[in-house]
């Protein structure tokens, strides 16, 4: 197996969005002729990978490819544009992001092993024993693999590797009779297709389906101290414990208008996935604060300090742990 690696200053979809000078990697069935050949190939490169307008070669088995991005849309540039290798081809989960450090492929849900048990027992919770369940964006499956005894779970994300249960592709393309629960685990926010999204959750449900919804509310964190916190801490950040690069900004102030702008054009507020709920006829049950910045690429051991930043009041809870049910 060969490995090219690229960068790009565009961004990308995952179970988390990265915005920056994000680094791909990909694993080719491919010779080390055949890579040293692509490389002083543009319009075979092109052919390859769109976008990709040039390739130097750094050793016998790895080669480095510059990106442009006139029209932002990079190899992995968001629903309408998947990261698709050619048939020839053989991806592997390989591709680091930017400053915001967060993988271009779905993260492990294991790296929070506490927080992913939580969501196992409230899931749990909310289900009975050989009930239909549904999970948008799965990531690598790990909360479908804990219900698959069971439940009669599936998850779906376009980005992740197909295996038994996990299906490659986005929830709105899923042709399923009815669930009795749905859940996803900061996912809906990255939604581009509003009416899609609603039209799929109509579909895909029915009157007493339970939907669970775990999001973060970016107008709650558009707050100095809140994303001073993070910010700090993610800086501190050893980047081979999450499988990323951190490119973050030096400063906090360079690093504010950046994360603005890429929330602004690509993250909905959680009032915009409310919206979307209750336009696809579910109701809400309860809606808990929750913290959340624990796990955006940072670690557990930071939960606790969060919770009491914001007991005090002295960063925001960003977090929203949802409850909902369909009514009609």
């Amino acid at each position: 197996m060969i490995c090219l690696t690229w960068k790009t200053a565009g961004y990308a979809r995952g179970a988390h969005m990265t915005y920056g000078s994000i680094r791909h990697s990909i694993s080719i069935s491919r010779s080390a002729t055949d890579v040293w050949a692509l490389a002083g190939d543009p319009a075979r490169l092109h052919e390859w990978f769109p976008g990709i307008t040039s390739c130097t070669v750094e050793g016998a088995t790895r080669a480095t490819c510059g990106i442009t991005n006139r029209h932002n849309a990079s190899l992995c540039s968001g629903w309408k544009h998947r990261c698709r290798a050619p048939a020839s081809a053989h991806t592997v989960a390989r591709a680091r992001s930017g400053w915001i450090g967060l993988s271009v492929v779905s993260r492990s849900q294991e790296m929070y092993p506490n927080d992913l048990a939580e969501m196992e027992t409230w899931i749990r919770s909310h289900a009975r024993p050989g009930d239909r369940m549904l999970e948008i964006g799965c990531g690598d499956g790990a909360l479908v693999r804990r219900l698959m005894a069971d439940y009669d779970v599936i998850g779906v994300d376009p980005n992740t590797s197909p295996e038994p249960a996990v299906l490659a592709i986005a929830f709105e393309e899923l042709e399923a009779t009815p669930f009795d629960v749905v859940f996803a685990s900061v996912s809906l926010h990255h939604l581009a297709d509003p009416t899609a999204a609603v039209d799929a959750l109509r579909r895909l449900t029915r009157p007493g389906t339970m939907m669970l919804v775990r999001e973060f509310d970016r107008v709650l964190n558009d707050h100095e101290p809140t994303l001073r916190w993070w910010f700090t801490h993610r800086q501190l950040e050893d980047p081979d414990e999450h499988s990323g690069s951190v490119h973050l900004p030096d400063t906090f102030e360079a690093f504010v208008p950046e994360w603005r702008h890429w929330m602004q054009h690509h993250v909905s507020t959680w009032a915009e996935v409310l919206g979307m709920l209750g336009a696809a006829d579910f109701e809400t049950v309860s809606d808990v604060r929750a913290p959340y910045l624990f796990r955006w690429g940072l670690n557990e051991d930071l939960r606790a300090e969060e919770e009491r930043l914001a007991a005090n009041g002295t960063i925001n809870l960003i977090g929203h742990h949802w409850t909902g049910r369909r009514s009609s």
